[in-house]
């Protein structure tokens, strides 16, 4: 489709330009600003109010691990820095 096409009939949707963004790391990065902006209260919250299992252990991989004995234990290991450019 030609600009003039679109000109002559208004209702033509226009052709979207490609895009060089990698989508997955903005959906990492939007799921990591999720977090950052307070979504552990969130658990928090949740897991004073139903003491599940879940609850407890998203709880649990939200507290600050300590260096020699949880932190192998910890969820964070597996997750590297998302500062990726």
């Amino acid at each position: 489709m030609s600009t003039s096409e679109a000109a002559i009939n208004p209702n033509t949707p226009m052709p979207k330009p490609e895009s060089s963004r990698l989508v997955s790391l903005d959906a990492l990065r939007g799921f990591d600003m999720f977090w950052i902006i307070g979504a552990d209260s969130l658990v928090y919250a949740l897991n004073r109010m139903t003491q599940s299992g879940p609850t407890q252990f998203l709880a649990n991989q939200l507290e600050h691990a300590e260096w020699e004995h949880r932190l192998s234990k910890s969820v964070h290991r597996f997750f590297p820095p998302s500062d990726m450019e």
